[in-house]
């Protein structure tokens, strides 16, 4: 049995005993402060103890109130001595009237004009792609939570499963987070439309919008959906794998309400797992990835994916038009990427240079008789939409069981379960398969970019991995626990998934 159907049983279960008073409960390292669990490693409001609030811009990191990476405590308050004017280089030298803090020589020091590359706001000379005190324009801060990165005050959202929060963490410093938001019961994936993070909440059937205001709350919507697996966005609405149900769900984000609801497969034990869009000059195309049963193995469920026309998807629930919003019109057989005994199992997916890649776990029976061991190594479907045609790559030896995956410029990074990352080159006239990169998690789930910063988390602890897929040789040594441990004897830390947001 997958990890997802265990923990979907242990969470109906329990919520079946709800409605009766008891004591607050909280995760593991939260404490009780004003009838609330908060995190006292991150909360700003109570760091490292309950009404310990941080002062001065300092902000709150594994317990101690400290200034954001960058900056420098003077007394009370923190600053940026390469362009505070009344701290500039250190702390207390001032600048005089008609100065500005900048760099001379690279050093920072008090000038006239400001370098090339910088832009004056007010007396201080800021680089706006990267300083978070004047983050694309003079005057727009980023908040804890968030980094500026290409001159937008960026953030890293990690779905945790186990405490049915979405937290938001600064790309370059993952210790450092907002507070956590509720993302209904469950909350297994993510995905980005506008500004907003929208998080499919697998237990409570439901749809969860996250503003790019990290102070905002969230808007939950009630679909009553049947475990949900994937969610994604395309023309304006957003899709929802309800792999109880077997059918896609289009839902209009402006109202939170169903558009549509178009079953895909033979039946619900086809189990949909990933769904990728391609446009052509054709028409645009979703491709969904069915699964199959891992319990029992029957090789007629499954192993393939479904071809849907998406033609009429930006107007899904808005325009009159005969039949569903996904027409089918296709299946592709990915069986052929499986190695005997085992079945191919396809994944999650993405769209490339007009290919869709669809990872295949790959997978024979264990020793407790489901389908949890490597047949050979994980293998990517790889779907000419021009004409639905499949081949299949190898992702080598070392990557078994693959899962998540992620664009980065023109090269695609997979995440093995089996413990590390492969990058698949596709800018040449065939893809090339790296070497696999070991990671200091137990199984690599899935992956997301912010920007030229990646992260990967960990399915079997709440822990994010942050790697830069340029230099490898630079990858940290140790993962950022993000998601904690759920209360109860029975507790456990589940890092589902990873999305990128942007604040305008």
């Amino acid at each position: 049995m997958t990890r997802t159907l265990l923990l979907a049983a242990t969470l109906a279960a329990l919520a079946a005993l709800g409605g009766c008073a008891r004591d607050i409960t909280c995760p593991v390292g939260e404490a009780i402060c004003g009838g609330a669990c908060v995190d006292v490693a991150s909360d700003g409001a109570n760091c490292g103890g309950c009404g310990h609030a941080c002062q001065g811009g300092t902000r709150c990191k594994a317990g101690a109130c400290g200034c954001p990476t960058g900056q420098t405590l003077c007394g009370a308050t923190c600053v940026q001595l390469t362009t505070d004017a009344a701290n500039c280089g250190a702390c207390g030298h001032a600048c005089n009237s008609g100065y500005a803090c900048g760099t001379s020589g690279g050093i920072p020091a008090c000038v006239l004009d400001c370098q090339p590359g910088t832009t004056a706001c007010g007396s201080s000379c800021a680089t706006l792609t990267s300083d978070r005190l004047n983050c694309g324009a003079c005057g727009k801060a980023c908040v804890t939570g968030e980094s500026c990165l290409a001159g937008a005050c960026t953030s890293l959202q990690v779905a945790c499963f186990s405490v049915d929060e979405v937290r938001a963490v600064e790309p370059l410093e993952p210790a450092t987070g907002a507070a956590p938001r509720a993302a209904g019961v469950g909350p297994i994936a993510l995905t980005s439309l506008g500004t907003d993070v929208w998080a499919a909440a697998s237990i409570s059937g439901s749809l969860v919008r996250l503003p790019a205001d990290l102070a905002a709350a969230p808007t939950e919507y009630l679909l009553h959906g049947s475990d949900f697996e994937y969610v994604t966005a395309h023309a304006g609405r957003v899709l929802l794998a309800s792999a109880g149900a077997g059918t896609v769900v289009v839902v209009d984000p402006s109202t939170g309400a169903v558009a549509d609801e178009i079953p895909v497969g033979a039946s619900a034990a086809e189990n949909i797992r990933g769904i990728a869009i391609a446009t052509g000059p054709a028409g645009d195309k979703a491709y969904v990835s069915l699964y199959g049963d891992a319990v029992s193995g029957d090789p007629s469920l499954g192993q393939k994916v479904a071809v849907l026309s998406a033609t009429g998807l930006a107007g899904c629930g808005v325009t009159a038009q005969p039949g569903h919003c996904l027409t089918p019109i296709a299946t592709v057989d990915v069986s052929g990427g499986a190695d005997a005994p085992g079945l191919a199992f396809p994944g999650r997916s993405a769209t490339l240079g007009g290919k869709v890649y669809v990872v295949l776990a790959n997978l024979k029976k264990g020793s407790f008789g489901y389908f949890t061991d490597a047949a050979g190594p994980g293998k990517l479907a790889v779907i000419d939409p021009a004409t639905d045609a499949v081949s299949f790559l190898s992702l080598g030896s070392g990557c078994g069981n693959p899962g998540g995956l992620a664009i980065h410029g023109q090269s695609l990074w997979v995440a093995c379960a089996s413990g590390g990352l492969v990058e698949v080159d596709l800018s040449g006239a065939a893809p090339t398969v790296g070497a696999v990169h070991a990671v200091p998690v137990l199984s690599p789930g899935n992956v997301a970019f912010c920007g030229d910063h990646g992260f990967v988390s960990d399915q079997y602890s709440g822990d994010v991995y942050p790697f830069d897929p340029v230099n490898p040789s630079a990858w940290p040594a140790a993962a950022t626990t993000v998601c904690p441990v759920s209360a109860g004897p029975g507790g456990y830390a589940w890092a589902s998934d990873v999305a990128c947001s942007s604040r305008p």
